[in-house]
């Protein structure tokens, strides 16, 4: 089996939409709106944000190949945070195909992710995480992550809860 991670290419779009699209939905399904996922985080849809994305070259999307397949992602930019300063991060996703999920490969992902923030410099990475999203939450805190008390309210078809997490590196 082989498997790389890269920065990704403005020809990497498609592979980019369809790993966001149906990983997002298979994680949120019953805790989304099935026609809200259907809108909102459609392959269509996200096709051309990530095409402009990468053909800015902000935020960073990188990409996971495991033996000629494109199977998972992770995006990162300078942090949002209000409070933020020049060595902060924000992951803004990271997700697999469904068909890769339980296998190490996220694990991986963020490994390769963390490592490539250090070495940029960067001393703190934060993420949001939707507070129902119970697996996610246990993969970051098995990363070190931890909820430091920030909670913020999205709508996504109905008001939850986003909980912010952080990590020093």
């Amino acid at each position: 089996m082989e498997s790389y991670i890269r920065n990704a290419t403005t020809e990497d779009a498609e592979d980019l939409a369809l790993i966001y699209s149906k990983s997002f939905q298979s994680a949120f399904k019953g805790i989304i709106s099935d026609e809200f996922l259907d809108e909102k985080f459609s392959y269509e849809r996200l096709k051309g944000r990530l095409s402009e994305e990468v053909s800015k070259g902000t935020p960073i999307n990188s990409i996971m190949v495991i033996d000629d397949i494109a199977v998972g992602m992770v995006t990162y930019t300078d942090s949002k945070n209000e409070e933020n300063d020049s060595l902060e991060a924000e992951i803004w996703r990271i997700y697999l195909l469904p068909e890769y999920w339980n296998q190490n490969i996220g694990m991986e992902l963020m490994e390769w992710s963390l490592k490539d923030l250090e070495a940029k410099g960067y001393k703190k990475v934060s993420l949001w995480v939707i507070e129902e999203n119970v697996r996610a939450r246990r993969f970051y805190e098995k990363f070190g992550f931890e909820h430091d008390g920030k909670i913020r309210v999205i709508n996504v078809g109905r008001e939850i809860k986003d909980y912010r997490y952080i990590k020093y590196l």
